[in-house]
């Protein structure tokens, strides 16, 4: 998507605003995404990309990408087809894809869902280990219509920590359905 289009739809037609930057020193890292409460998140981490012109990637079923037109798009788009077979570990699949490749970002919701869950899914966390890759937070403040930037960290051996600090750190923010926002 154009960078001018896409910046004249965000900021102007929807009066969103980005406050940051993704590190621009970083080659590989997993963007966590909190809240995430809307599919309308998609579309504001598809802009921001746009306009930020940072390289990154989603998760999408093998399935979709097989799909005539759509499928080609979605992987010009950064979609990565993953397996969702119960003989095929999703988090072994995307370190395979950090371990092949010199650049690759990656965005992941630690809700797993729109829906409030106050277990987050921890592939994220085992994914960031595994590939030895920093977490760069990001979330999209609804009630004031920014998409924030967080400083870059690496993970600890503590995952429990490592949750309370990003719940600690998205907690402030509220999503498009304040209800189903992280706790």
């Amino acid at each position: 998507m154009n960078s001018s289009f896409a910046k004249w739809l965000h900021q102007k037609v929807m009066g969103w605003q980005i406050v940051g930057t993704f590190p621009q020193d970083v080659n590989k890292a997993i963007i966590v995404v909190a809240p995430h409460t809307s599919n309308w998140d998609f579309l504001h981490g598809f802009l921001t990309r746009a306009i930020q012109k940072f390289p990154s990637n989603f998760m999408i079923k093998n399935d979709w990408l097989k799909k005539p037109v759509i499928g080609k798009w979605f992987v010009n788009q950064g979609g990565v087809g993953v397996d969702r077979s119960k003989n095929m570990k999703l988090t072994d699949q995307i370190v395979e894809k950090f371990e092949e490749r010199d650049q690759f970002v990656i965005a992941i919701t630690p809700e797993g869902t729109r829906k409030y869950n106050p277990n987050w899914k921890s592939g994220f966390w085992y994914i960031a280990k595994k590939a030895n890759v920093p977490l760069v937070p990001a979330t999209f403040d609804y009630p004031t219509k920014r998409v924030i930037w967080h400083e870059p960290f690496y993970l600890t051996d503590d995952k429990d920590a490592d949750f309370e600090r990003l719940r600690q750190l998205f907690v402030q923010y509220e999503g498009k359905h304040p209800e189903q926002g992280v706790k």
